[in-house]
């Protein structure tokens, strides 16, 4: 994958404003657009610029979300439209499946529509769903098999392509069976997936990789405070709408916010509903945005999914919204603050910070609101699951399982065994979602079925969230740094004692300085010390090995620590003899005399400490 960096001329703060853009990118190919930031109108550009365009969105909610802007755009969404990631990791069983006849009719409007389109001197521009791509070039081929090679196609938010896989995966990879059909593709996204996960598709591994290097003045700072919770999202999210509720702040440590809006993310249907529920919300307060099969479920709680407001249209005070609706969407309020849950726990549901997380920060869109590049991102603690080992082990079993069903397959002699075989295939997937193994149905009209490299880099991505950003906290704010977010570690505590370590902490990046400030602070106040959540536990390490003289003795320079720590005892082996010496087996011993027992050898093995 060859990276080509095209610097943006100064001034310019919307595509639409590039007057030479067009001349900088490739054209009649496939290629990846990294845009690099949100909010710079590139949706805007390809449904406004003179080239036919189909412009294809993971989401429903994003084609609603630019309808209002762009009513002259013809829209084409299949009813077949699926389940996307916040129904608690479990596909929806209901689906409104677009009859033969329903295609028919939406394939007969488009085709009129560019007709109308030309008779008129307007260029046509269709926007559709992932799902919907492969009936939007069945109607253009139906105009002339050459009509879709006249046509740009942008595939916008690409990375939902891996995202979303864990729960549209057969989507995701008849959308790049589809996209193939098409002369020329933008692959687009402020946020793309990994290069690493991209170069091991064919799909993606050969492409053109353009990215946009724009102005330092387009570059916002972006704010996140982290916090790791033990208690649940219902108990945070109370406490947060009680306080809002109530006219007070929601402080945590040394940050206040002051505001009657608040957007949740919180990719759980299921909690969203309880945490309305346990705060005692009513439907004037709430603004559920969600995806479309969790209607019947809203609506028996005595809800209704909502939309975003337009800009100057009334927010409700409490947002919740779940990772398959906010993905390009802009936000237009004035005041509101954004509060992300992440779980690590969760298998292919964690949230990728070096993607979402930009995401979330860029849907506010109003300058006015003093909270549109702050967040505050909420870290349940929790256990990692499987050894790297293991979850190796478990990739390569899957991997070889899907090697012999395909190979299974393929032996089979006629169309009719490889159909019944396809039928059987498709219940375990319904059954099983990718569980057991990677195998998919790639066609079900010539019995083909393949191996789904998308779910597996899904789970391999998935596994690198938890395991390498939410080690800690310090590992969070790694990546986020790496994103291009100003990270913070906060706090629960409200000590000003507390608060102003913090400050004093946080305010220097030299090591060996907050080393001394955090050895000064826990000798003058040890009896504060459990309050102080915010640093890396190597410098407790430090001081329960070394002591506050020993670091001192050193200049808290943690190289001289570190080496201190290692260096061999001269007196451990004696030591060891002595408190031998001293015991018998079965005797036993406060902790007082325990502590006596030990001064006295390590005395008489001639050590001062």
């Amino acid at each position: 994958m060859k990276e080509t960096i095209i610097t943006v001329p100064e001034g310019i703060r919307y595509l639409s404003e590039w007057t030479d853009f067009e001349n900088q990118i490739p054209h009649g190919q496939h290629f990846i657009l990294n845009k690099a930031h949100t909010g710079v109108g590139a949706t805007q550009y390809y449904l406004s610029n003179p080239q036919k365009v189909i412009l294809c969105s993971p989401r429903v909610a994003l084609i609603e979300n630019k309808r209002s802007k762009h009513p002259g755009v013809c829209i084409y969404r299949d009813l077949s439209d699926s389940v996307a990631s916040d129904t608690d990791g479990k596909s929806s069983r209901k689906k409104k499946k677009a009859t033969y006849q329903d295609i028919k009719q939406y394939n007969s409007y488009v085709v009129q529509y560019v007709h109308r389109c030309i008779q008129e001197g307007k260029v046509p521009k269709i926007m559709t769903t992932y799902d919907s791509l492969g009936h939007v070039y069945d109607a253009l081929s139906s105009i002339s098999s050459s009509e879709p090679d006249s046509w740009m196609l942008v595939i916008d938010e690409f990375q939902a392509i891996f995202g979303d896989a864990a729960f549209k995966s057969l989507t995701e990879m008849q959308l790049l069976n589809n996209t193939a059909n098409f002369k020329s593709v933008i692959y687009l996204s402020a946020t793309p997936f990994l290069k690493v996960y991209m170069e091991q598709m064919n799909e993606f591994k050969n492409l053109p990789y353009i990215l946009l290097k724009w102005p330092p003045k387009m570059k916002e700072k972006a704010l996140v405070t982290n916090i790791t919770i033990k208690e649940s999202r219902n108990k945070v999210c109370g406490k947060i709408i009680a306080n809002m509720k109530a006219g007070k702040t929601v402080k945590y440590g040394s940050k206040e916010i002051d505001t009657t809006e608040a957007v949740f993310y919180v990719n759980s249907v299921s909690d969203i509903l309880s945490i309305i529920k346990s705060s005692g919300l009513g439907k004037s307060e709430v603004n559920i945005l969600c995806s479309k099969n969790n209607e019947d479920r809203i609506k028996k709680a005595g809800f209704s999914i909502g939309t975003i407001p337009a800009e100057g249209e009334e927010h409700k005070p409490f947002t919740f919204c779940t990772r398959s609706y906010f993905l390009g969407c802009d936000f237009n309020s004035t005041c509101a603050y954004s509060y992300v849950f992440a779980d690590p726990k969760s298998t292919t549901l964690a949230l990728d910070i070096s993607t979402d997380l930009s995401q979330i920060l860029g849907r506010q869109r109003l300058d006015s609101n003093p909270y549109r590049n702050e967040a505050i991102l909420f870290i349940r603690e929790g256990s990692i699951g499987f050894s790297d080992t293991e979850f190796s082990e478990y990739i390569k079993q899957k991997k070889e399982k899907t090697e012999r069903k395909i190979r299974t397959f393929k032996n089979l002699k006629t169309d009719e065994e490889k159909r019944d075989q396809i039928g059987m295939i498709r219940s375990d997937i319904d059954k099983n979602h990718f569980s057991n193994d990677y195998l998919y149905i790639a066609n079900d009209a010539i019995p083909q079925v393949g191996f789904n490299i998308v779910y597996m880099l899904a789970e391999k991505r998935a596994w690198e969230i938890r395991t390498k950003n939410y080690t800690s906290q310090y590992t969070v704010i790694r990546q986020q740094k790496e994103a291009g977010i100003i990270g913070s570690v906060g706090s629960r505590s409200v000590n000003p004692e507390v608060l102003t370590f913090k400050s004093n902490f946080e305010g220097t990046t030299q090591t060996d300085k907050r080393i001394n400030l955090y050895c000064n602070f826990r000798r003058s106040h040890p009896e504060l010390i459990g309050e102080v959540d915010f640093v890396s536990p190597k410098y407790s390490a430090y001081w329960d090995a070394v002591g506050y003289e020993g670091m001192a003795k050193v200049g808290f320079q943690e190289s001289k620590i570190k080496a201190v720590m290692e260096a061999p005892s001269p007196f451990e082996d004696r030591v060891i003899t002595e408190v031998r010496q001293l015991v018998n087996e079965g005797d036993t011993f406060t902790p007082e005399k325990l502590k006596e027992l030990l001064k006295k050898a390590y005395e008489r093995a001639g050590c001062t400490k």
